[in-house]
């Protein structure tokens, strides 16, 4: 429906003040398509392009999970500008990014409770059901209980068989390793103390175990530069040198310019280590494989610890809204589902969104008090944890 001349001129006003297409949203609660549309008609700009630091950023809040609409609120640029620019660097959108405009909102949550399903929401509005539920939640509407209709029964036996080479690996004897190395490799012979678990989970997460032709094999885990001391805590747990640590950057580029995207990481080239990291489940290409331990390999009494370094590395904390979400494979999100309903009950028992349809990767969240329950549970008393997530969820305690 056209806007009236009003609120055009509204538009124009806000515009000539120097306010953004964000701001203008903010204001006027007239869509961020609509106010981008109209001021691309009377040809106005409103912004400037960001620049290098801030695309940078809106790398970064993404990659920890932050919907593309909270990240246009903290940088000030609209969702569009957003999506432009992380599709430049070759990043896939999540599809539970689509975004309706206020109106369209309302319906789907009217719809919603007068009785209709998801599905039924989505068909009548043209729409996914994915984004059907984001917006019930961003409402915080509270969904009802209905049996999981993702698409996930070609996962049910989607179990990791080694190749061949993983298999000749196992079955090799080697030789001793570097003196400083044996060390970590006594580290995960047996997972029995809170540390070994919480680097199990870590490396579960963030390792990558990387084999060649000649049986040499690697350990290989990357960070975000701002969490570099979480990788000094490593050696200090492992006992290795702190100048196994070294920085390196990925050349992007931007409107034909490059950018440089920075991360720290840490490189092991232990065979040894990395045989005794395979028996403990962490399998090289594992991102769509990934199976969690066994009982075998992780007593009971240490899972939390295990999940506390799993969710420092593939977790993510909302703290506008509360919200704490874990990504990982339909076994290892079952997994640990069932463990928090063991010891919080069913209300920490949600539906996961499949971030692609093509992959066996889903995302876990817990919104709320339940929130605050499971990262209490998770971080409170403990002696080992990344600091920035640990600060987010201080601030969650405190809000």
């Amino acid at each position: 429906m056209p806007l009236d001349e009003s609120k055009i001129n509204l538009i124009k006003e806000l515009a000539a003040l120097g306010k953004g297409v964000v701001e203008i949203t903010n204001i006027t609660n007239i869509s961020q398509p609509t106010v981008s549309k109209y001021l691309k008609k009377l040809n106005i700009k409103t912004t400037l392009a960001p620049d290098e630091k801030t695309i940078v950023k809106i790398i970064d809040l993404y990659s920890e999970g932050i919907p593309i609409q909270e990240i246009s609120n903290i940088v000030g640029y609209s969702r569009p500008t957003i999506r432009k620019y992380l599709q430049r660097v070759g990043l896939t959108l999540k599809k539970e990014e689509i975004v309706f405009g206020l109106e369209k909102e309302k319906k789907i949550c009217n719809l919603y409770q007068e009785g209709n399903n998801i599905a039924e929401v989505a068909r009548a509005i043209n729409a996914s059901e994915q984004g059907v539920r984001k917006v019930l939640l961003r409402h915080n509407i509270v969904l009802r209980e209905v049996k999981r209709t993702l698409h996930t029964d070609k996962f049910k036996n989607f179990h990791f068989e080694p190749p061949q080479i993983v298999n000749l690996f196992i079955n090799k004897k080697f030789r001793k390793c570097k003196p400083y190395y044996i060390y970590a490799v006594e580290c995960f012979r047996e997972i029995d103390t809170e540390e070994k678990a919480y680097w199990l989970g870590f490396i579960y997460a963030d390792g990558c175990i990387s084999i060649g032709k000649n049986l040499t094999a690697r350990l290989t885990i990357g960070i975000q530069p701002r969490d570099n001391n979480h990788l000094e805590k490593l050696c200090n747990f492992l006992k290795l040198p702190s100048t196994l640590i070294k920085y390196r950057t990925h050349t992007l580029y931007v409107k034909g310019e490059k950018i440089k995207y920075p991360s720290v990481y840490i490189e092991i080239g232990s065979p040894l280590l990395c045989k005794e990291l395979i028996l403990k489940g962490v399998y090289p290409n594992k991102s769509l494989t990934l199976a969690p331990p066994t009982s075998e390999i992780l007593p009971f009494h240490l899972k939390k610890h295990f999940l506390r370094g799993y969710f420092d590395g593939d977790g993510g904390i909302n703290t506008s809204d509360s919200t704490i979400s874990i990504t990982g494979t339909l076994d290892f999100i079952d997994w640990t589902s069932d463990h928090l309903v063991s010891i919080f009950g069913k209300e920490v028992k949600t539906k996961y969104y499949q971030k692609n349809i093509n992959k066996n990767t889903f995302t876990y969240r817990i919104r709320s008090a339940n929130a605050r329950k499971v990262l209490n549970y998770l971080y409170k008393e403990s002696s080992i944890y990344l600091d920035r997530k640990y600060k987010l969820y201080r601030k969650i305690l405190n809000n």
